[in-house]
């Protein structure tokens, strides 16, 4: 997700054609992806290449594109609906204790320090940020007894 990632992607949403009842392998005899063979991986690279070619000779131009929930989603997709509901209701533009927002999320949503590190809960933060256009600011303070470390979500001010 860095700049250099940004600058080479071109994302668009597609429209929902499969779904829990109507998956490819009802269409298509097998499941896409992590089941293909060497050739399959061959005909399908070969098959977008080809895509490419013909879109690039009839539009010289990639057109603009945007969207209201692209971001959104890849943000769900990328963490998780308790995540998103939980840091929705985080108090904005106060100093946030990284431990005790963290060990928060985990009794919000039931689930273990095993199931999820502190380290890409920060990251999480850090993503939702981005997409909520937020500051995000991390400090350190010595809080009389210990340092401890904070997160800061600034609303509104990206």
């Amino acid at each position: 997700n860095s700049e250099s990632d940004r600058g080479r992607k071109y994302e668009m949403e597609l429209l929902c054609y499969y779904n829990a009842n109507f998956r490819p392998v009802n269409e298509f005899g097998t499941e896409f992806f992590h089941t293909w063979n060497n050739g399959q991986w061959n005909r399908f690279y070969n098959f977008m290449i080809r895509c490419l070619q013909v879109y690039l000779k009839e539009n010289s131009i990639i057109p603009g594109y945007s969207s209201e929930t692209i971001d959104e989603k890849k943000l769900r997709n990328s963490t998780n609906s308790d995540f998103i509901d939980f840091t929705d209701k985080l108090t904005r533009n106060t100093f946030l204790s990284v431990n005790t927002t963290y060990n928060d999320f985990l009794e919000y949503a039931g689930i273990d320090k095993k199931e999820l590190s502190k380290i890409r809960f920060n990251k999480w933060l850090q993503s939702y940020c981005q997409i909520k256009n937020m500051k995000y600011k991390s400090d350190t303070q010595y809080t009389g007894t210990k340092t401890e470390k904070f997160h800061y979500l600034e609303s509104g001010t990206k």
